[in-house]
């Protein structure tokens, strides 16, 4: 039997584990917010080098050559290469503080995160996508457009100089 006194310990450590995995999911937001414009930025770009020799006859600064649209596409491969990496340590960061959440819910008189998680894992498949996961799959899905966008970019201008 625990005393009132390791029972309010263990509350205020619960309280402060549920804080920090908060924040950690706030941080996690800031950095998807962060690497989402960035990448952004990067498509633009290499959007915009697909676009411009096609008015190439009205360009008054130089037409970029593939190597351009090449380094854009390496650049943005790089930065979501990162952008996943750092998602897949927050995923874990926060796993772990969940497992001990759970752990402290065992001697709480009702453990409300398990039970979120097991009535989440009971719905259906098709109406619940955990966000972790749909998060991890956004940097690749612009490394994607990005290699697309230099593709037709680098197909036409190596065709017109064959």
């Amino acid at each position: 039997m625990t005393t009132p006194s390791e029972q309010t310990a263990t509350l205020e450590q619960y309280k402060l584990m549920v804080e920090t995995a908060d924040r950690i999911s706030g941080r996690r937001q800031a950095t998807n917010t962060f690497f989402f414009s960035i990448v952004s930025l990067l498509i633009v770009a290499n959007s915009f080098a697909w676009v411009l020799p096609r008015w190439q006859h009205q360009a008054t600064v130089p037409v970029p050559q593939w190597q351009h649209t090449l380094a854009i596409t390496a650049g943005t491969i790089l930065v979501c290469y990162a952008w996943a990496h750092i998602l897949r340590t927050y995923r874990a960061i926060n796993s772990a503080k969940f497992r001990v959440i759970r752990e402290i819910e065992k001697t709480l008189p009702f453990p409300m995160f398990d039970d979120e998680y097991k009535h989440m894992k009971a719905q259906d498949r098709h109406r619940y996508t955990p966000l972790t996961a749909i998060e991890q799959r956004l940097p690749w899905m612009f490394v994607g457009l990005s290699v697309l966008i230099s593709a037709t970019t680098i197909v036409p201008l190596a065709c017109s100089c064959l």
